[in-house]
């Protein structure tokens, strides 16, 4: 009797097994033409913008302007080092500036990948600082500021003496 009860659940294991897989075969069947579909109307409706809009246009899902980012390409020359500063806290970031806290996460690494092959160290060894809402009293007396807007962001030349 026990014998006879173990072999039944052994199939109805096996049954559920197959089922499983059955289920996951006909949602991907039914699914990827819509995802290709999908990612072709995507490609389609972004291949009017030239390479570089299409990767600022990256950096804006970051909520990162545009023009500081196309600043950040501009007056960086390739392989220099840069570092980035932040606002002084996330509350002054989203009251003074209107600036989300996942926004401040992503910026370094974002900024570090916009401008390869220029690297990404501490602020006391960069050539170029590049100032998103930051305190600027500290660097004003050592930092030649080469572009500024409105909106609090800043890019500036560290002055070696």
């Amino acid at each position: 009797m026990r014998v006879l009860h173990r072999v039944g659940l052994d199939e109805v294991r096996f049954v559920g097994g197959v089922l499983c897989v059955l289920a996951v075969a006909v949602v991907l069947v039914l699914q990827v033409p819509h995802r290709f579909e999908w990612a072709k109307r995507t490609y389609d409706a972004n291949a009017w913008r030239p390479p570089v809009r299409r990767l600022l246009h990256t950096g804006e899902t970051y909520l990162i302007p545009t023009d500081f980012q196309e600043a950040a390409l501009t007056y960086l020359p390739p392989r220099s080092t840069f570092a980035v500063l932040p606002p002084p806290s996330p509350e002054i970031a989203a009251k003074g500036y209107g600036i989300p806290y996942l926004t401040l996460i992503d910026l370094p690494f974002w900024l570090q990948f916009l401008l390869l092959p220029s690297r990404m160290v501490a602020p006391d060894v960069a050539q170029y600082v590049l100032c998103f809402a930051c305190d600027t009293d500290p660097w004003s007396p050592r930092t030649t500021w080469i572009w500024k807007n409105q909106t609090g962001e800043l890019i500036g030349k560290v002055n070696r003496r």
